[in-house]
């Protein structure tokens, strides 16, 4: 009798009819022809998906929607982005403002509500619950109409007036509570180039090429602030710096003090420069340094230059390099050999708009000396700092610039003490200086793809935010900035941190940059390898475990690249290959969220409203494809954590009432003890029992009985 042929889990998902036949594929008996609303168990066989949790309406309008996880301790936070406005959403629910007292209610259209002083504006949305009267407004968002100091018209969501003049009438009790809500600049249209990274756990930043770097910051679930991210000296340069010499004599040179504070180093306010003291080189002697207290300082840095022989030959043009700390506003230099591998920092700013870059003297004057300062006047433009090189003939012969500014339109220049001197300024692109992308990478703020510079990229010094400062020699700490090669404009979309290094996606290629082994990314210290030469769409790729996975260009496929320790490389394997009917034209990834526990669950929308769910266990060599549909149409999704498990939400639109409008939902658990519970239903609400009114009590001679 022969035997039965074995059957296996289904752990392939949907295989494209394009395979129909290959059976000598290995995958190809464990897959099926469609899969809708089902996904695949890793550990075999195929599992109908559980229905979503409706959680509230998003907007009124056809506008895009874009949903970012907010991470922190406890649960998520999700936020929900619109056309210029933020809200937060916890636990299922909107965030809100304290409660205010409702005291009446008028059963017309629309209803007005009566909560005293409610400080509630037109337009701001609000949730109802409580009420012992018209209970089917309980639990439910509404919009807020016209408003007096102690009433407010209620209306849906939508716009119309809530008519209750045919529910029933209020009768005692409810409060309402405002959603949070923030404003923001961006702008409906421009969502989908919006990206957003998380530095700790009160701080993300949001980059974009149509919009500068903004920062929202977590104070507590009522309090949320979103500014735009500001590059400037942090720490204030010490100021009137002066010198006591020990004796007087024909040698020279430049002094230079800075603050520190958090870390963090002020630039030089300005050299002092010294004509006539006694060459200590030669001769015993010292300078004596004094300037004024800064605020905060943790200590201070000393710079000199070379000691020249003939003083009249020193000028700000020299560079100084570091003879020692003082932690007071006070040092003396007596013929210390300076180390001029450490010089000052030198401000910089990669991200400024019209920046004054370069100052060209165009008649150097007569009558200037060694205090002559610059002053640059314009009617837009702010921030400039800088001071002009003076020769011993009393002429300006050039400028150093410390911070160069921005918004610079029409720039005027001139100087003080001398006559005769005119300069004219050279500003940086006016615009086109927004990074598109943001990681933190050993300990730095990375940023890249701007539009003037679609393959730099820029890092900050490590462990210190906005700050790009260099010095004259590039040491290890400094922030670095570099540009990857290529035979065409390749702009970079995206980056992602891994142990390895900094991988850099672009159009056609992914780049790691990287160090020597054991050693960080520096400004002395950088490699810049190409690992594929695929290109990447603009959907965010994931770290799942090891690997890396990203949506090809154009949405052809699903790639996974996978670290190799003993190549120090990748490989590269298209995970999609059977299932590619569900990619390509008309059917591109939007959005890609990963869900590890306990089903490791790649979730897909798809611009064709759909979801591609994927399951993704590399171990066991599990990458199957099905398809997840609703009665509407998926716009995004997002998975965060919530009571210590893995979760997603979605923005749907469905029709509803003659009209399209976009929900909030939020993804059910697959387990159940009681096939009662199971929740089969989309866009669902939960409401306890409310009949019966009654109780429940066993008969006398049964208390007390047990079984056996």
């Amino acid at each position: 009798m022969p035997q039965a042929k074995p059957v296996y889990g289904l752990v392939s998902g949907e295989v494209s009819g394009d395979f129909f036949g290959r059976t000598d594929l290995t995958k190809y008996e464990l897959g099926v022809e469609l899969a809708h609303n089902f996904w695949v168990d890793y550990r075999g066989g195929m599992v109908y998906r559980a229905g979503s949790e409706f959680i509230g309406p998003i907007l009124r309008d056809d506008k895009p929607i874009k949903l970012f996880r907010f991470g922190s301790v406890n649960d998520d936070y999700v936020l929900v982005l619109g056309d210029q406005y933020m809200r937060f959403v916890r636990s299922g629910g909107y965030l809100l403002e304290g409660a205010k007292t409702i005291t009446a209610l008028t059963a017309a259209s629309p209803a007005v509500v009566t909560a005293v002083a409610h400080g509630y504006s037109t337009g701001d949305w609000l949730f109802l619950s409580g009420m012992d009267g018209p209970t089917e407004l309980n639990a439910r968002y509404f919009e807020v109409g016209a408003v007096t100091t102690n009433t407010f018209e209620l209306l849906y969501v939508d716009g119309s007036n809530v008519d209750a003049s045919g529910l029933d009438a209020y009768v005692s009790g409810g409060t309402t509570g405002k959603v949070v809500t923030i404003t923001t600049p961006f702008l409906a249209e421009d969502l989908s180039d919006l990206k957003a990274t998380q530095r700790r756990s009160v701080e993300m930043r949001f980059t974009s090429l149509n919009y500068p770097r903004h920062k929202l910051i977590y104070t507590d679930d009522t309090t949320w602030t979103l500014s735009e991210v500001t590059t400037a000296p942090e720490v204030a340069a010490p100021s009137n710096l002066s010198v006591t010499l020990s004796g007087s004599g024909s040698a020279g040179a430049a002094f230079a003090v800075t603050a520190v504070i958090n870390d963090v180093e002020s630039a030089v306010a300005d050299y002092l420069i010294e004509t006539s003291m006694v060459n200590y080189t030669t001769t015993n002697g010292s300078a004596f340094l004094e300037w004024d207290a800064v605020p905060g300082a943790k200590y201070y840095r000393i710079y000199r230059s070379l000691v020249l022989p003939t003083g009249s030959q020193v000028t700000r043009a020299q560079e100084v390099g570091y003879i020692g700390r003082s932690y007071g506003p006070q040092f003396t230099d007596n013929n210390i050999t300076a180390d001029f591998i450490k010089t000052p920092p030198q401000f910089f700013n990669p991200f400024a708009d019209a920046p004054i870059t370069a100052i060209e003297i165009t008649a150097s004057g007569s009558g200037y000396d060694e205090t002559t300062s610059i002053t640059v006047t314009d009617a837009e433009g702010v921030g400039f700092a800088g001071y002009p090189v003076v020769n011993s003939a009393g002429e300006i012969i050039s400028v150093v610039i410390t911070n160069a500014g921005s918004g610079y339109v029409a720039p005027t220049i001139s100087f003080d003490v001398g006559t005769g001197a005119t300069a004219t300024a050279t500003m940086g692109e006016a615009s086109g200086n927004n990074p598109r992308a943001m990681a933190v990478f050993q300990q730095r703020e990375v940023y890249a793809g701007t539009a003037n510079s679609p393959m730099g990229l820029w890092a900050g010094k490590p462990g210190v935010l906005d700050n790009f400062d260099v010095s004259a020699v590039i040491t290890p700490d400094d922030g670095y900035s570099f540009t990857f090669d290529g035979t065409e404009v390749d702009p970079i979309y995206h980056l992602l941190t891994l142990r390895s290094g900094l991988l850099a996606f672009s159009s056609s290629t992914i780049t790691l940059l990287r160090a020597e082994e054991g050693k960080a990314v520096s400004g002395v210290n950088a490699l810049a390898e190409p690992q594929a030469y695929k290109g990447v769409s603009q959907v965010e790729p994931l770290l799942i475990d090891l690997d890396v996975v990203f949506i090809q260009r154009k949405s052809t496929a699903i790639n996974a690249m996978v670290y190799t320790e003993y190549t120090n490389s990748f490989t590269l394997q298209d995970i999609s290959v059977l299932a590619s009917h569900l990619f390509g034209a008309g059917r591109e990834v939007t959005e890609m969220q990963w869900v590890a526990e306990p089903y490791k669950l790649l979730y897909c929308t798809k611009s064709d409203g759909s979801i591609t769910v994927i399951t993704y266990e590399r171990t066991q060599e599990v990458f199957a494809f099905t398809q997840q549909w609703t009665k509407g149409l998926y716009k995004d999704v997002l998975a965060v954590e919530e009571d210590n498990r893995d979760i997603y939400y979605t923005v749907v639109e469905r029709f509803i009432n003659g009209k399209w409008v976009k929900y909030l939902e939020r993804s059910r658990q697959r387990k159940y003890e009681h096939d009662e519970d199971f929740w089969g239903v989309d866009a669902g609400l939960q409401y306890g029992l409310s009949s019966p009114d009654a109780m429940l009590s066993l008969p006398e001679r049964a208390q007390g009985r047990s079984s056996s």
